[in-house]
């Protein structure tokens, strides 16, 4: 294995949830990082889900933001922590973030500071407070997700967190490289609106604001009930989607169910914009039959064994079970900070 490319970088880590994956993959690059809490603990310790299933017992959403990091718990004045600061490279945190240390960057004004706020260090809106929720709903993000007909949705997961963390590492790395001292002021608004730009831009071009869509892209659906899940495969046209439509024709052919609107269509000349609805609602139902039949795990067996552009909606149960991620070596058995 190469030898981790941040063995000489030095980070505390003052930040509560919405910059705890910044000092993760900071760790996970080979730095040093601290990970200074409060006498009582990071709040994020009391967040399920929990090791075991009962509350009290170890936050698994702590331990994986936090795996690879030390940890001090000490009040703001602990000559420890002034220790510590001397010696950092770079200092991460959330200043206004309920139950973290909030530090004045005077305090090491030698480091690299990256403050992550809701909304900006500055501006009409510099002191509001927002979970991640309030974040996926200000960069527009859940404007375009969830049915027309419906109140807008978010992942259920905080990914608006997890858009934050790289960006933070990013400008951590960026900043102290410049070899200039410096105080970094990270929006996570700005940061979730860059990463949704698709709507944003249309809108200062055109000034459209789109709507929400559900499950249809375009003329058609893009998730499909399969036996235990969702698989996403988009029922469009072009070049690049003709050999998918023309294999999934036989293959519609090989399990015997009648589709006449796939085995009677020339793939090379459709244009699912000059289809008409009954037409693509023909192509729908034989999809939803073959579908049906199989399991997550065949579907995505065959498209990789026939070179279909299907992919299964992964869970965490499918993601944990994949044989590509395992070969990949990419889990890890946490510790996690006691």
């Amino acid at each position: 294995m190469p030898e981790a490319p941040l063995l000489d970088l030095r980070v505390v880590d003052l930040a509560g949830e919405p910059a705890a994956m910044a000092g993760r993959i900071l760790a996970d690059l080979g730095a040093e990082v601290v990970k200074v809490e409060p006498p009582g603990g990071d709040p994020l310790r009391a967040v399920g889900p929990f090791e075991g299933g009962a509350r009290g017992g170890r936050s698994l959403r702590f331990a994986a933001w936090n795996a690879g990091k030390r940890s001090l718990a000490c009040a703001p004045d602990d000559p420890r922590l002034d220790a510590l600061l001397a010696g950092a490279d770079v200092v991460i945190a959330t200043p206004g973030e309920p139950g973290v240390l909030d530090l004045d960057p005077a305090r090491a004004p030698h480091a690299t500071w990256v403050r992550v706020t809701p909304f900006g260090g500055d501006g009409p809106r510099a002191r509001w407070r927002a979970s991640d929720l309030g974040v996926m709903a200000a960069s527009g993000n859940m404007y375009a997700t969830g049915f027309p007909d419906r109140p807008p949705v978010r992942c259920s997961e905080p990914s608006g967190y997890a858009h934050v963390g790289p960006e933070v590492a990013f400008a951590a790395l960026a900043a102290h490289a410049s070899g200039r001292p410096q105080i970094v002021d990270v929006s996570m608004q700005e940061v979730v609106l860059v990463a949704n730009m698709g709507a944003p831009a249309a809108f200062l071009a055109t000034g459209a604001r789109g709507a929400r869509i559900g499950a249809r892209i375009g003329r058609t659906r893009e998730m499909w009930r399969c036996r235990d899940g969702w698989v996403t495969f988009g029922l469009r046209g072009g070049p690049a989607r003709v050999p998918t439509l023309r294999a999934i024709t036989e293959l519609l052919v090989e399990h015997g169910i009648a589709a006449p609107a796939w085995t009677e269509r020339d793939w090379s000349a459709f244009n699912p914009n000059e289809t008409s609805d009954d037409e693509m609602r023909a192509l729908e139902r034989p999809l939803e039959a073959l579908f049906a039949r199989h399991s997550i795990g065949e579907i995505f067996a065959i498209a990789c064994e026939r070179n279909l552009m299907i992919a299964p909606a992964n869970t965490a149960r499918e993601i944990r079970a994949s044989a590509q991620l395992a070969a990949r070596e990419a889990f890890a058995r946490l510790d996690g900070l006691d």
